[in-house]
Order: C-alpha cells, then sequence, then structure tokens
C-alpha cells in the first residue's frame, strides 16, 4: 500500500470516527438550552424569584446570569417575564462540537 493510500484511509477512518460521534450525540442526548440574561438592578425582587424558579426546576447555574436546562417551555416563560420587566433575555442552543 502507498503512503497516499494509507494517509487517505486514515482520513476516512477519522472522519467515520466523527460521524459516529456526532450520530450518536444527536440520537443519544437531550437537546440543552442556555439562559442568558441582564436585569436593571432595581429588579432584585424579580431576580430572586427567576433565580428560585430556575433552581426548583432543576436547572444549572452555568455562570453569574447564564442557566442551562432541557426544559426550553420553561426558559421561554422565564425569557418573556424578563423581557416585559424591561429586561434582556436569550435562549441559545447547546451544541457539542468536536
Amino acid at each position: 500500500m502507498t503512503r497516499k493510500e494509507k494517509v487517505r484511509e486514515n482520513l476516512l477512518t477519522i472522519e467515520n470516527f466523527i460521524y459516529k460521534c456526532n450520530t450518536y450525540y444527536i440520537k443519544g442526548a437531550k437537546k440543552m438550552f442556555l439562559l442568558s440574561f441582564d436585569l436593571p438592578k432595581n429588579m432584585n425582587t424579580l431576580r430572586v424569584r427567576i433565580f428560585r424558579r430556575l433552581k426548583s426546576s432543576g436547572a444549572e447555574l452555568v455562570h453569574h446570569s447564564l442557566w442551562r436546562s432541557n426544559d426550553f417551555k420553561l426558559l421561554q416563560d422565564i425569557a418573556l417575564l424578563i423581557r416585559k420587566n424591561g429586561g434582556t433575555a436569550l435562549i441559545l442552543e447547546e451544541k457539542l462540537r468536536f
């Protein structure tokens, strides 16, 4: 087998491995979503209410005002509540990248 053929075979093996990993991720894992929000400083009561609601639902605090959950509907409801009260909110879909 020539060097060129060996390199090509190795590349095909790597591509096959990446395809299998991506397929497993898509089929086996639940979709996760991230909620990032910002509230005005005078909204402490709302901030605590949102924190308690996210914590009781099982969402994970990733960083200050960044939460991770698989419950899109919950995050959407909270994002609408934040926007109604003058804050900003984004919901992102978490995606694994190799």
